[in-house]
């Protein structure tokens, strides 16, 4: 039985470091650049970033959150909100391909998630991954899942 409990407790524990690698691993493709207590960056501060010698792209985005399971509890995961452009150059350095479904329509309400994400907040194409009366995945306005990604990075 101690055998058992220590097993279990240091399985726990490993699966940590790949918890987060995996529910942020975005962060290995591109960089993300968010302001404390106010809606937008500066305008001197998205200078720097396009400076920045490694800088190639730079986009505004508008992110919104919802609340992934995983074995310790909820854990926020980011949903961007990035111009068709953004959202391709994205893709292909993430090597993301669309699984099922469509990309959103620009200006319109609609999220397109990695497969796995979708399953695990139990989404089907069609459904309301953000609204207005979800303390987990709070929105203004109601957003729609129009497809689903597949690849190595969650997004």
């Amino acid at each position: 039985m101690a055998v058992s409990l220590v097993a279990s407790v240091v399985t726990i524990i490993d699966s940590i470091d790949l918890t987060v690698l995996t529910m942020y691993g975005y962060q290995r493709h591109f960089s993300v650049i968010t302001p404390r207590n106010a809606l937008v960056l500066p305008a001197d501060i998205i200078e720097q970033a396009r400076r920045e010698p490694l800088s190639q792209h730079t986009y505004v985005t508008r992110p919104a959150f919802t609340m992934v399971k995983t074995i310790f509890g909820k854990m926020p995961f980011v949903i961007f909100g990035v111009s068709p452009e953004a959202r391709a150059i994205l893709m292909e350095r993430c090597k993301l391909k669309l699984a099922a479904g469509r990309l959103p329509e620009e200006g319109k309400p609609e999220v397109i998630l990695h497969a796995d994400i979708a399953r695990n907040l139990h989404l089907k194409i069609g459904d309301i991954v953000l609204q207005p009366t979800s303390e987990d995945s709070y929105s203004i306005i109601p957003a729609r899942l129009t497809g689903t990604f597949e690849g190595p990075v969650w997004l």
